[in-house]
């Protein structure tokens, strides 16, 4: 049995592993920096920590209808780097067991690495994405260096 973290991006229902996320919090106003990736909404300070911010939506090429101050940040920890990834909403947790968890499609082997599977849920289909591979070695970089200059 397996537990996922729901959250949508416009109408579409994704799900990521609850042992991925660090923390849920509110949106905050994040200052913008310039000369990054569309993608990159800004930085936030979260207690102390300097945590970049991902906007999804815009990362997926998802058109996104929620109200900025209502989105919820998915805090992460990747490769010992703190990112928030923006969504429009979390919806809750779900726990499945590993018979409703499908392989992703293989048209989409070679092309797309952060789709980890398909849920079958109910009456329903929910993509389970690895925020780990989400960005790529390049944008985590970036982001990584973007961490370090702010928190000098």
């Amino acid at each position: 049995m397996d537990t996922y973290v729901v959250f949508k991006i416009n109408e579409q229902k994704y799900c990521v592993n609850i042992l991925t996320i660090k923390e849920i919090c509110s949106n905050k106003e994040a200052t913008f920096l310039p000369n990054t990736p569309s993608f990159i909404e800004g930085i936030i300070n979260l207690r102390g920590e300097v945590l970049t911010i991902i906007n999804l939506s815009k990362k997926l090429g998802i058109l996104s209808t929620t109200p900025f101050q209502e989105q919820k940040i998915l805090v992460v920890l990747i490769d010992e780097l703190l990112i928030g990834f923006l969504v429009d909403e979390v919806i809750g947790i779900i726990h499945t067991p590993s018979e409703d968890v499908n392989d992703k499609p293989k048209m989409l082997e070679n092309e797309v690495n952060f789709i980890n599977s398909i849920i079958k849920s109910e009456d329903e289909m929910i993509i389970s994405i690895d925020l780990k591979h989400i960005l790529n070695k390049e944008e985590l970089s970036s982001v990584e260096q973007l961490n370090k200059e702010q928190a000098i």
